[in-house]
Order: C-alpha cells, then sequence, then structure tokens
C-alpha cells in the first residue's frame, strides 16, 4: 500500500515542479535507490528500496532526484545541487538517501583485501576491486 501511495506522491510532485516532460519508471534496482537519466528525461526507483523505506525516506530520495533535475546534469551533488535539495528538503544532505544503510547482507572478499559493501539481496558473485569470490554474511534488519 505505501509503494501505491508513494508512486501517486512522486507523479503529484513532478508536475509542481513543473517537470511533466519526465517520466518515473520503477525497476529492480539493487545497487541503487534512485537515478535521474539526463538522456531520456526518465527518474528510476527501486522497487526493492522503496518497499523498505519509510514515506520520509522516500521523499527525501525524490528530493535528491529533482535536485539533480534542477541543478543540472552538470553538477553531481556539489554546492549548486546541495543547495536545491536542501530548499527542497529541508535536509542538509550529509549522507545522499541512495546509500543503502539497512541492507539484510554485507559481502566481504575472501582473498581479505578489504573490500566490504552492504546489500539489500545477495547478487554479487565476484569482488568489484579485485575480482575474486565474495563472502556473505546476513545482517539484522532494524
Amino acid at each position: 500500500m505505501l509503494l501505491f501511495i508513494i508512486k501517486i506522491y512522486y507523479k503529484i510532485q513532478l508536475h509542481r515542479y513543473n517537470l511533466g516532460n519526465w517520466t518515473i519508471e520503477y525497476g529492480r534496482g539493487r545497487f541503487q535507490a534512485g537515478l535521474t537519466n539526463f538522456g531520456d528525461n526518465k527518474l528510476v526507483f527501486s522497487k526493492l528500496w522503496l518497499k523498505r523505506a519509510t514515506f520520509k525516506e522516500a521523499k527525501e530520495l525524490f528530493f535528491h532526484e529533482i535536485s539533480h533535475i534542477l541543478a543540472g546534469a552538470d553538477h553531481g551533488h556539489d554546492e549548486v545541487w546541495r543547495r536545491i535539495y536542501f530548499s527542497l528538503s529541508g535536509s542538509d544532505c550529509v549522507e545522499v538517501p541512495n546509500k543503502i544503510k539497512d541492507s539484510d547482507y554485507t559481502y566481504e572478499c575472501y582473498c581479505s583485501c578489504g573490500f566490504t559493501q552492504l546489500y539489500f539481496i545477495k547478487s554479487r558473485v565476484y569482488c568489484p576491486e579485485c575480482g575474486d569470490s565474495v563472502h556473505y554474511e546476513n545482517m539484522s534488519m532494524k
């Protein structure tokens, strides 16, 4: 039910900020909560992430992505982007919302290269740093 409400909220907000030429897509992203695709004028949100998010977190994610649109493609997470994000959300955005904090799993590289990453589902077989196998450890959800 919350996912349905979030989808309606996102659609209303697009029109509120005069971004009717942008579309919203909901994908199965495992590594990013949201993505702004300037080439296709499309916002892509992870259904997996949204299903676990509170409404407040979903709003922050939306403002995060909208801030990319309003700042422009060349701004990333720079000061221009941060000012826009703050004006929309009221948050100083110390951490960007697409960093998954409450994950089910963490994985570590078997070769002990030191690489560790949090993910909400098991998805990687090899370490992105050295290519060796990875070891999953179950994490508790909050």
